[in-house]
């Protein structure tokens, strides 16, 4: 059994990966829909914490508590993510930069703490 963090855990890809990985291993979801991940750790038997990986020192203190709470991680999925279906000039900048601190400095955050625990 392995302990496994999965980031956008509340819907998508994270949410059917923790489906699939919850029945042989610890999972752990992390998102910032505090109902949709108490549903899906309901529904699956899983733990959860609300977080957005767009802010680094929540992300500090959520994985810090995380791994006070459950130990070392053996498995990190990065799969918190942001896409937007639309051409370029029709994106609002406000937009942009949420996909950009979504998908890069959420990976980045959330990877850099747990190199530091």
């Amino acid at each position: 059994m392995k302990t496994i963090l999965i980031t956008g855990g509340s819907d998508g890809l994270g949410k059917a990966l923790a489906e699939k990985l919850a029945p042989a291993n610890k999972v752990i979801i992390i998102a910032r829909n505090e109902a949709a991940l108490h549903k899906i750790a309901e529904d699956i038997g899983c733990s959860y914490y609300v977080c957005d990986v767009r802010d680094a020192k929540q992300v500090a203190v959520t994985l810090d508590k995380i791994f006070k709470e459950h130990g070392k991680l053996d498995v990190l999925i990065n799969n918190a993510g942001v896409i937007v279906n639309a051409e370029l000039e029709d994106i609002p900048d406000e937009t942009i930069e949420n996909v950009i601190t979504t998908n890069t400095l959420g990976t980045i955050y959330a990877t850099k703490q747990l190199l530091s625990i």
